[in-house]
């Protein structure tokens, strides 16, 4: 599963599996 999230800074953080793997920031 694969999803964005959306950071307090207003960066894209992409998610991959689940919220506890490393978040990759973009």
């Amino acid at each position: 599963m694969k999803y964005v999230l959306i950071d307090m800074s207003g960066k894209r953080v992409d998610c991959i599996d689940t919220y506890k793997s490393s978040p990759h920031v973009r």
